[in-house]
């Protein structure tokens, strides 16, 4: 049995397909316009062409009028989202340091050195394939939606967090002291402790990464590991973060590794001098069979004078010396500094 009064949804499929293969010719010939706008004016075949009272043309065929805002979108064009602005960042950091600073909506608890951190799951166990396997599987962690880290240290799980948080992590806190009490002896300028003891930091964020398998960590601390090698990699906190990394670290991870090496290659006859360089080495075959390696890969990087950091040169050898090289006799390559004027066998 049939219904004798109007059926809108069927009387309105025609119209409806009429208009969208209509849009659809709008839309061709508005792209054809706007090619054709480069081309010679006997080449362009659409030039006269109006999409805006084509649309409004087929609309007023198709029955009664639609609102006029349909017709606007003729002449709209597609525009790329735009990538989120400085400004836009920084407020989303924002927005996460508050969430880590006062708990809010919290609904998950790591427990370090006695401190509990009230913190988010999505945020934190979404960078960390360590954290999410605790809260997976039927453990204490994910009953009591707490995770005790009891053998990390409280500073690197602070800074951890930051990173999870905001992306990266602020190390040294302190800033440069005054003038009159950072100018040295060799002309540099000086720094305050924690810049020049940074290394063992980045290195045990480093460490605590790859236990926790946070990559994006891994490589910010890595970079944070390189940048400061120029500067402070004279200091004695470089030999513990050496020390620290190659025996912390699986063989597996390089990218922290190469940095240091390659670095000790080039300085090679400053470290050489370091009776703590030399026990590094003793104990840990695998960073002395990296620096051999290093060290013959770049034969003419200049070592480093272990007196004032200034590049050595190979010193010219004595008469003497020629004469004993020539009977068979041994003589070590010296350098020379060109700042200090001080010979290093």
């Amino acid at each position: 049995m049939f219904r004798s009064g109007p059926r809108s949804s069927s009387q309105s499929k025609p119209r409806k397909s009429v208009l969208r293969r209509g849009i659809r010719k709008v839309i061709f010939l508005s792209k054809m316009t706007r090619n054709d706008q480069t081309s010679s004016p006997a080449e362009n075949q659409h030039e006269d062409y109006d999409p805006k009272a084509a649309l409004a043309a087929i609309i007023s065929q198709t029955g009664p009028p639609i609102s006029s805002a349909l017709v606007e979108v003729s002449t709209l064009t597609l525009v790329a989202p735009t990538s989120p602005t400085q400004e836009h960042i920084q407020n989303i950091v924002s927005l996460h340091k508050q969430l880590l600073a006062t708990g809010d909506f919290s609904d998950l608890t790591i427990i370090c050195g006695g401190q509990a951190f009230e913190v988010h799951e999505a945020i934190v166990c979404s960078q960390s394939d360590t954290l999410k396997a605790m809260l997976r599987v039927p453990m204490l962690e994910a009953a009591t939606r707490t995770i005790k880290l009891v053998d990390d240290e409280l500073s690197i799980v602070t800074l951890a967090l930051e990173y999870l948080y905001t992306n990266d992590y602020t190390w040294p806190k302190s800033s440069v002291q005054d003038a009159e009490e950072i100018m040295r002896a060799c002309g540099r300028v000086g720094h305050t402790e924690e810049e020049q003891n940074q290394f063992v930091v980045h290195a045990k964020l480093h460490i605590f990464a790859d236990k926790y398998m946070i990559d994006g960590l891994k490589d910010v601390s890595a970079d944070k590991f390189k940048s400061a090698l120029p500067l402070f990699g004279h200091k004695p906190s470089f030999l513990k973060a050496l020390a620290l990394i190659y025996q912390e670290l699986p063989g597996t991870d390089t990218n922290m590794k190469d940095y240091a090496v390659k670095f000790a290659a080039k300085s090679y006859v400053r470290f050489t001098n370091s009776p703590q360089f030399i026990e590094i080495c003793e104990n840990n075959g695998e960073l002395a069979a990296h620096l051999m390696v290093a060290i013959a890969m770049h034969p003419h990087n200049p070592p480093v004078c272990p007196a004032c950091d200034s590049d050595m040169y190979v010193r010219t050898m004595s008469q003497h010396e020629k004469e004993s090289v020539r009977d068979g006799g041994f003589v070590a390559k010296a350098y020379v500094c060109s700042r200090c004027v001080m010979n290093f066998n």
